[in-house]
């Protein structure tokens, strides 16, 4: 029964060769998201380590309370 549904739709043939592609394309897309991870990955922890330590230098301040 298949091979007659193949010799009267020689099309399904195409979609299952597209359907093996679909695995290839997305573990392609998902080796460029980390890579682009990767890169931004040191600068994001430059940046944090620069927010904590503002923090620590803003806590270290006197606070001014007004008088009244």
């Amino acid at each position: 029964m298949r091979e007659l549904s193949r010799r009267a739709f020689p099309e399904s043939d195409v979609e299952q060769d597209q359907e093996d592609e679909v695995p290839t394309l997305l573990e392609n897309v998902r080796a460029q998201q980390r890579q682009a991870a990767e890169a931004v990955r040191p600068a994001a922890i430059r940046r944090a380590r620069a927010e904590c330590a503002g923090q620590a230098g803003a806590t270290s301040s006197p606070v001014l309370h007004q008088a009244g």
